[in-house]
């Protein structure tokens, strides 16, 4: 399994690779050089090293001297909201309520480790995304692009790299909904994985009560109801954001919806 804390000694490394995403993590002196690169799926061997990328992109270093490191490699979320859209629109009647599970990459985190003081050095992405834009010209955010079947059921088979969100929908006004996106705030989402290593987040719930008024945003462990059995293995990148527990307005109004 990728994620794991390993002892590094000087001049000593690890590899991997996981989705796009092949990489090598050295601990050099008092540096940490992490050289990767994103190969096409399915993933290709790559004969590239450290003393091949020396002088070129691949290579990242990061001054730290820590005394008996350790280097720590852990899923988190993207570093922007993902913009995931429906294949077809969704309608949702009025007073009716839904669940969808949505599925997206997940970044890979590497931190360097003491004792008990953890340090990041950088996340990578497990798979590229096309950049989009949420919003109108005068309000919104840049967000990744993805594409979803809007499962109605939990799935039975899910990548290692990509994480099951649950997203509740309610249409509480008197009016059809009609769906045709969710924009996920992908930092508010703790990440669990169950023993087979299946990654789930937080759960979204969504409150959709007419134009004129605005929606509601929440989160919770609701998606215990569909894998009960999981540990925590990643905490909320932004917990105010998680433990609001509501979000009136803004643009994160029409974050699990039709944009009105």
């Amino acid at each position: 399994m990728i994620w794991q804390e390993t002892t590094l000694n000087d001049l000593e490394h690890i590899s991997g690779k996981f989705g796009q995403l092949n990489f090598r993590v050295q601990n050099y002196h008092d540096e940490w050089r992490v050289a990767y690169e994103l190969l096409p799926l399915p993933t290709e061997d790559s004969s590239k090293n450290f003393d091949d990328v020396e002088n070129e992109e691949f290579l990242n270093r990061f001054v730290a001297k820590v005394e008996d490191p350790k280097i720590k490699v852990s899923p988190t979320v993207p570093d922007r909201p993902i913009v995931i859209r429906t294949r077809k629109s969704i309608s949702i009647l009025p007073k009716n309520e839904c669940v969808f599970f949505l599925r997206f990459p997940c970044w890979v985190r590497f931190s360097v480790t003491s004792g008990k003081v953890e340090t990041k050095i950088c996340d990578l992405p497990s798979l590229l995304l096309p950049k989009t834009w949420y919003g109108t010209v005068q309000q919104g955010t840049k967000c990744y692009s993805s594409r979803t079947r809007a499962r109605r059921k939990p799935p039975t088979e899910c990548e290692p790299y990509r994480i099951i969100v649950p997203v509740r929908m309610v249409n509480m006004d008197k009016t059809v909904l009609e769906i045709d996106h969710f924009c996920i705030p992908v930092s508010a989402l703790e990440i669990h994985q169950t023993e087979s290593g299946t990654l789930w987040g937080t759960m979204g719930h969504f409150e959709y009560r007419g134009k004129l008024f605005p929606s509601r945003i929440s989160f919770s462990d609701g998606f215990k109801e569909f894998e009960p059995n999981t540990t925590l293995v990643a905490k909320s990148n932004n917990p105010d954001l998680l433990n609001k527990g509501e979000l009136v307005g803004g643009i994160l109004t029409n974050s699990f919806g039709i944009q009105v």
